[in-house]
């Protein structure tokens, strides 16, 4: 009863101070400006522009280029605290390519990172436009300009920048997060003093400093614009989107493809997205969401590494040889900070315990135990939901480790656990996998890409930092062309000292030793095979116009299996070299080398001026940023016809009359009179997938269908009078089968504990 008490009091106690401390932050007095006061600008105002020009400049022959020779509307407001900011743009106009800027004065420009978006388009059926700034520090003036395309009329009526409390609410979010984690260690305070006694003490601080020093680039204050950077943000805003939009589970995302829909959560696993995207609606920037999820999966990963080496070798010490040599691996560094392949690093989290798993069901040492197909399963799980093309490679290895050592799975128990961890695996993905079959049947953009001129030249895996040196940040290329350029422009696609020089001692040592011969022999060999098949020199022209292995695209990839096995392999060579060498001497020398590499790699991003990529709408929602070849569009899609046509709906004026028109996302809502006593179609903006939902006011349904250039067509009833609502609300399997894929995820979590549970009686 007195324990009850003393909880209850701590948590009242903790509401108040939440309370009072929200008070104090919030904006008592927020500034507010409106900018259309000619007195607050330095050049004089136009309040309409014309395509004859009356009022304002045309442009002959428009180009995104010649905006900065059209300033055509100017604000300048007074100086601006430190806060974050409501900039609202409300105005008339028949053409979407009109323009906005808006920037900080001279010398003190708005933290880009910190903005929702500080240039893009005003729509023509919106009529008004709303940006999220965040001042870091005072700024002297805000600019805004407007840049007329020279097509149609533009109004601008009113233009206000509004300071908000969007800082006092992510306050509240960072303080109910530390007195979460307060209130989670003092409830788990005994395991917590348990990994943190004499006996655990030393891993349980590595594995800490470890997880930080893998991130550290993410305390730079901002982020490297990496070659998927703006694809993989626009897939955590299209998340945050749609689940505000009402769909759960997410799969039809509005923020690629200039708002008209993309079948990115249907095609590409986004489970490990859900919380940087519920992070962006609790009022966390892009950037800080972005990173949140990076420090997430390392964290993830280093524990996942240290828990499977540590079943495999069953010795802390090389637990923790295998977490550092993996965690900091040159190709999972250069996956999150350079390449920003977010699928793929996610995967690699989940690549040890697969690992694990496998060596549970073939190991001869492990042939009294039971094979851990618990851990499998969650492996194939983390990796499926992460990157299909991953889980596509360790099925396929999977398999060949299978039929190698098929007489040892070959007896009742490991069939039994095989069974058992291939219906788990299903069911528990189950939610993604029919989906995804399911557009899989649908005609979408096939593609032959050459892989050979991707692949990396010999010299790149013993690179240890970048192989080019540029200042432009977010506009340089990598070079991926081979010939003349050789590997200039080039990528650190290395394999690591600490992995080649562990591998190089197992190898020097193994005629003496005989502990894990056969574990090192295949992990050694398995890693050469994957660094063959990403060189140049792999004759990939003989198989890459195969459907299939097209899909490989860049043979580096290859490089994250051979960082695993090159693993396995230095723990081995490291365990060598303990018997000879001190012990801590040999785990400092070896992680001293890992770090000398991860530092080696890093000090590019970290030397520069700033890190601060900057991501607005118009940059992701451009096509360039679909994926790699728009491979989710459907056949005959122009996506380019998309940002000409705006956000408009279209039918015949003459027989139908619309108004009220909405759009949130894939949501519209308008009211339409049919004045025929025919069907009448309404082109809107989206693109026709499936699963899209269309009912009158009344509920009744209203037949949807393809229109011209793949858009969604709402077939209106004759003398139809009234409300149309449409929706992406996916199809009845679809939820039946994430039903499944959950019940299945708590039933083997309620499992797993009443094992543990069992284990501790005992």
């Amino acid at each position: 009863m007195k324990r009850r008490r003393i909880i209850f009091a701590v948590v009242i106690f903790e509401l108040l101070f939440i309370i009072a401390a929200a008070k104090i932050w919030i904006v008592k007095d927020p500034v507010s400006f409106d900018l259309s006061d000619p007195s607050l600008s330095e050049e004089a105002l136009y309040s309409s522009l014309s395509e004859d020009g009356s009022g304002g400049i045309v442009l002959e022959n428009p180009a995104a280029s010649e905006y900065e020779n059209a300033e055509a509307l100017k604000y300048e407001p007074a100086e601006l605290p430190r806060g974050t900011y409501d900039v609202t743009i409300r105005y008339a106009a028949d053409a979407d390519n009109n323009y906005f800027v808006i920037s900080g004065g001279e010398g003190q420009i708005i933290d880009a990172m910190y903005a929702e978006d500080l240039t893009g388009w005003l729509s023509s059926s919106a009529g008004e436009h709303v940006c999220h700034i965040r001042c870091t520090d005072k700024t002297d003036e805000l600019r805004l300009a407007i840049y007329y395309w020279g097509k149609g009329n533009l109004s601008v009526q009113e233009a206000l920048i509004t300071q908000t409390n969007a800082d006092a609410v992510w306050f509240v979010i960072r303080l109910v997060l530390i007195l979460g984690l307060i209130d989670l260690a003092l409830v788990f305070r005994k395991r917590i003093l348990q990994c943190f006694s004499q006996e655990n003490y030393h891993y349980a601080v590595g594995i800490i400093m470890l997880i930080l020093f893998s991130s550290f680039p993410l305390f730079a204050g901002g982020i490297y614009g990496g070659n998927d950077t703006a694809f993989h943000i626009a897939r955590i805003e299209g998340l945050k989107e749609a689940i505000l939009s009402g769909q759960f589970p997410a799969k039809m995302h509005s923020t690629h493809l200039y708002g008209y829909g993309y079948a990115t959560g249907q095609m590409y696993p986004q489970l490990f997205l859900y919380p940087a995207a519920f992070l962006r609606i609790l009022g966390l920037d892009r950037v800080q969401a972005h990173d949140f999820l990076v420090l997430f999966i390392n964290c993830l990963t280093v524990l996942i590494a240290y828990y499977s080496f540590n079943k495999i070798f069953k010795n802390r010490v090389l637990a923790f040889t295998g977490s550092v040599l993996y965690s900091l691996a040159p190709y999972r560094i250069l996956d999150i900070y350079y390449r920003d392949a977010l699928g793929e690093y996610c995967a690699m989290a989940g690549i040890p315990l697969v690992v694990w798993g496998i060596y549970s069901f073939v190991a001869k040492d492990r042939e009294k135990e039971k094979p851990a197909y618990i851990a499998l399963t969650l492996g194939y799980t983390i990796i499926l939901q992460s990157h299909l093309l991953s889980i596509l490679f360790i099925g396929l290895y999977s398999i060949i480790f299978g039929l190698i050592f098929i007489k040892r799975i070959f007896n009742k128990e490991r069939l039994s656990a095989l069974l058992k961890m291939t219906i788990l695996t299903v069911l528990i993905n189950l939610g993604f996998i029919v989906p995804c079959l399911d557009y899989m049947r649908l005609k979408m953009n096939q593609f032959y890409k050459p892989i050979k001129p991707h692949g990396i030249e010999i010299p790149q895996l013993f690179t240890n930092s970048m192989l080019y040196e540029t200042t432009d940040l977010l506009s340089k290329k990598t070079a991926f062309l081979k010939g003349d350029v050789g590997i200039d422009n080039e990528l650190p696609y290395a394999i690591g000292y600490a992995l080649l020089i562990t591998s190089v001692i197992f190898i020097l040592l193994i005629r003496k030793e005989k502990k894990n011969r056969l574990l090192g022999v295949i992990a050694i060999s398995f890693g050469m095979i994957n660094v063959i098949l990403s060189l140049h020199v792999f004759p990939w022209e003989y198989f890459e116009k195969n459907t299939i292995i097209a899909n490989i695209q860049f043979p580096w990839r290859f490089l994250m299996f051979a960082a695993i096995a090159f693993t396995v392999s230095g723990c081995i060579g490291t365990d060598y070299m303990m018997k000879r060498v001190s012990p801590l001497l040999t785990v400092i020398l070896v992680t001293m080398t890992a770090v000398y590499g991860f530092v080696g790699m890093t000090d590019f991003l970290v030397e520069r001026v700033s890190l601060k990529a900057y991501i607005g709408e118009a940059e992701l929602q451009s096509v360039e940023n679909l994926g790699l070849i728009n491979e989710y569009l459907l056949v005959d899609t122009d996506p380019g016809l998309y940002v000409q046509r705006g956000e408009k709906l279209s039918a015949s004026p003459e027989l139908v009359e619309i108004s009220d028109y909405s759009k949130q996302g894939t949501k519209i809502q308008f009211t339409c009179k049919n004045k025929s006593d025919a069907e009448q179609n309404i082109e809107l903006p989206l693109v026709m997938y499936p699963g899209y939902c269309a009912k009158d006011g009344t509920g009744r349904a209203i037949p949807v269908t393809y229109g011209n250039n793949q858009l969604m067509c709402v077939v209106v009833p004759p003398n139809f009078s009234g409300t149309v609502n449409i929706w992406f609300g996916g199809k009845w399997y679809w939820k039946l089968a994430a039903v499944i894929s959950l019940t299945a995820f708590i039933f083997m979590v309620l499992y797993c504990a009443w094992v543990g549970v069992r284990q501790k009686q005992k």
